[in-house]
């Protein structure tokens, strides 16, 4: 039987901040459940990582198989993993609108913070649960 030749490391958890629990305009409860999703994320992607170190490679296949379902499912279980770590790490920052060079893209490609905010949340919203602004340099 050949399987996936790869050796990973679980993670664990990072630590959450004490000021987090402080902050104003969150609650502590509302903390602690990003909290208890971000660890969710993290164990589904030692599971995961785990499960395809005895997957069969010679059952790949683009309809269905096993590695597939396991590769749609771990991108998704470290993009939670990142993104909420993300998230934790600019919690408690000064806030307010971009400035320099990205409020200047959004103003051209969006008319404006408000128009953003909106397609952002659109698309957080027709997804996942979450969405990303990035600059695509090659565009």
């Amino acid at each position: 039987m050949a399987t996936l030749a790869f050796n990973h490391e679980e993670i664990a958890a990072r630590e959450l901040r004490s000021e987090l629990y402080e902050l104003d305009g969150i609650s502590r409860a509302a903390v602690e459940a990003h909290y208890k999703l971000y660890e969710g994320y993290v164990n589904k992607r030692n599971e995961i990582l785990r499960k395809l170190a005895e997957v069969e490679v010679s059952s790949a296949n683009q309809v269905y198989s096993e590695i597939r379902a396991l590769k749609v499912d771990l991108t998704f279980a470290i993009g939670g993993v990142k993104n909420h770590e993300i998230y934790f790490a600019h919690l408690g920052g000064g806030g307010g609108d971009p400035e320099g060079a990205i409020a200047t893209l959004i103003e051209r490609d969006f008319g404006g913070v408000a128009g953003w905010r909106a397609d952002l949340k659109a698309t957080g919203m027709a997804g996942r649960g979450w969405a990303w602004t990035a600059y695509d340099w090659d565009e």
